[in-house]
């Protein structure tokens, strides 16, 4: 079944179906906890994945979360993983500095091509690599001026 939501734009850019109000009910206590992860330390941390487009399996998904500037990423994945052990197949953290994000028709983004990240989409020469133009499209969990918010993932608040 194809989602509606996902997709290439008219501009190039990958639309998907990552939204807040599409997490499943059984994976909140995952987000909560990795949140109060986050604490003060003005980091930033996204869901993106099964979870975010509301497909994701209990029990055999896994929670894939990009973190900004979060200096213990891999422990407080190590944590969640198990702690859900029940939930998922294990949280998954990947981090990031801000300043490895942007990117430019020569330089892709630090996370690659995927969903989760934040790169430019000003008009450019194509680029050599498919899809290098993608929209930051993951579900805001918390960022460094707001520790608890949720948003939906075009940043208007849930």
């Amino acid at each position: 079944m194809t989602d509606p939501d996902e997709g290439v734009a008219a501009d190039g850019t990958i639309r998907t179906g990552a939204r807040r109000d599409r997490v499943p009910a059984v994976f909140e206590d995952v987000l909560t906890d990795a949140v109060d992860s986050v604490g003060g330390s003005g980091a930033s941390l996204y869901l993106y994945g099964s979870v975010a487009t509301g497909t994701a399996r209990p029990g055999s998904s896994d929670v894939d979360l990009l973190s900004i500037d979060l200096t213990d990423a891999s422990a407080v994945a190590r944590r969640l993983s198990t702690r859900y052990a029940d939930r998922c197949r294990g949280v998954e953290v990947a981090a990031a500095a801000s300043g490895e994000l942007a990117a430019t028709p020569t330089r892709p983004t630090a996370c690659g091509s995927s969903s989760a990240t934040t790169a430019s989409t000003s008009p450019a020469p194509t680029p050599p690599l498919p899809f290098r133009r993608t929209p930051p499209t993951p579900v805001l969990l918390a960022a460094s001026t707001a520790t608890s918010a949720t948003t939906s993932g075009d940043g208007d608040r849930a």
